[in-house]
């Protein structure tokens, strides 16, 4: 829809208008326009990234709500994209500058040390925007994912330490809330002279991914 046809319908509706009322029916109409295009769902920028990288330096300068804006404000329009190129890349974060992922990880255990970022940046003369999959802040404390034999499932994992008064085992393990009881496997921790299994004990076996 053309300015001249908005002012022509307003006319139709409200009568004569003067300068002052055509020049504010103009203005509304710019920003319903600027309004409609930043209302456009994510779906209609899957083929193509939409924003401009800053420089490191002009990162730095921002105040920090500025920089938490400027990270954040690029993901919403970005979604689709950013979910597409996380499952092609079978990836926890990507790095994207000029519209492409410049580097990305399985996990974040490979995610770049300060140095190597910076050295990134670098490289590229541009501060990356930075975007994670869902999962990797899907629970609360710093627990990593494993993987189970079916496609696309993981469960989260803790870090633990059993013990006794003279010895003691640490490992990371499933953290299974549905679970009411935690089991370990007896060999390993005979093995780790945690427990000393007697003849009197009631054992049994069980099975976890299908391994008993």
């Amino acid at each position: 829809m053309t300015t001249e046809t908005v002012i022509e319908k307003v006319r139709k509706e409200l009568g004569p208008l003067n300068a002052q009322a055509e020049q504010a029916v103009l203005a509304t109409f710019k920003v319903m326009q600027g309004a409609s295009r930043l209302d456009m769902p994510a779906l209609s920028h899957e083929s193509a990234f939409v924003g401009e990288n800053i420089t490191l330096a002009e990162y730095v300068a921002l105040p920090r709500e500025e920089r938490r804006r400027y990270l954040d404000g690029a993901e919403p329009p970005n979604q689709a994209w950013i979910e597409k190129q996380l499952a092609r890349l079978q990836a926890s974060w990507i790095m994207v500058a000029d519209g492409k992922v410049i580097l990305h990880g399985a996990t974040m255990q490979n995610y770049p040390e300060d140095e190597d970022f910076l050295k990134l940046c670098e490289r590229c003369g541009k501060y990356p925007f930075v975007f994670f999959h869902p999962l990797v802040h899907a629970i609360e404390e710093n627990a990593g994912w494993h993987k189970t034999i079916q496609p696309g499932d993981a469960y989260p994992t803790l870090a633990l330490t059993l013990s006794n008064d003279s010895n003691h085992l640490s490992f990371v393990a499933d953290l299974d809330t549905g679970s009411l009881n935690s089991f370990c496997d007896l060999n390993l921790l005979e093995k780790n002279k945690v427990i000393e299994a007697l003849p009197y004990h009631s054992e049994r076996h069980a099975q976890h991914l299908s391994r008993p």
